[in-house]
């Protein structure tokens, strides 16, 4: 008898990658408050989700995001350590499960990624709702506070159905700009095993996509 063992993602909550640690890119922590003086940076978060059946879940995770849809995310496991990257960019999606060493990547240009963030939101949504360009469209939930000059938010609410999202910041980093090359561009880190994008994201809607 052969056993399948099943992974749990979390939406933003146990999702990304070694190769692609922000705390390894070099830069600075500085207040959450404070608006480092460089064109590009990231922030980390701690953040809760809530599923439509009630259920919450807590992380921290690294985000850097630059319109149109060029976005990083990594979530941080309990121990410490990347679990899940996300990276996207010119409508294309990555999503790896680091110790699993697989990668799910392909086209999500218009498509609704709440199989992987739990709220109904496409890329370059979420990167609008990241960076402030405006409030994706469909949310039931939605706050965003921000200071001048903020390129990421001090706190982001948002919510589709019952499902909700909340990050509340709590450091920024600021990275110079030769080090988000690498950042964004929807494409799988090398020496992962890639499957296509669209298994991911049929596999469920809002809540826990489970493998």
């Amino acid at each position: 008898m052969t056993c399948r063992r099943r992974v749990r993602l979390l939406p933003l909550a146990p999702l990304l990658l070694s190769a692609l640690v922000l705390a390894g890119c070099g830069g600075r922590d500085v207040r959450p408050d404070t608006v480092p003086d460089t064109t590009s940076w990231s922030a980390l978060y701690k953040g809760r989700f809530t599923s439509p059946e009630g259920e919450t879940s807590r992380f921290r995770a690294w985000v850097w995001a630059a319109p149109a849809d060029r976005l990083h995310v990594e979530v941080f496991g309990p121990m410490g350590g990347t679990r899940l990257a996300v990276d996207g960019g010119q409508g294309m999606l990555a999503v790896s499960l680091v110790q699993d060493k697989v990668a799910y990547a392909g086209d999500v240009a218009g498509l609704p990624l709440s199989a992987v963030f739990g709220v109904s939101m496409t890329l370059e949504q979420t990167v609008s709702a990241l960076t402030g360009a405006g409030r994706p469209p469909g949310l039931t939930v939605w706050r965003r506070d921000a200071g001048e000059g903020d390129r990421l938010p001090l706190r982001l609410h948002v919510g589709s159905g019952d499902s909700l999202l909340e990050l509340t910041r709590l450091a920024v980093r600021d990275l110079p700009a030769e080090r988000t090359a690498a950042l964004g561009t929807g494409r799988p880190p090398d020496g992962m095993s890639v499957r296509p994008l669209s298994e991911l994201l049929d596999a469920g809607g809002a809540g826990p996509v489970s493998y």
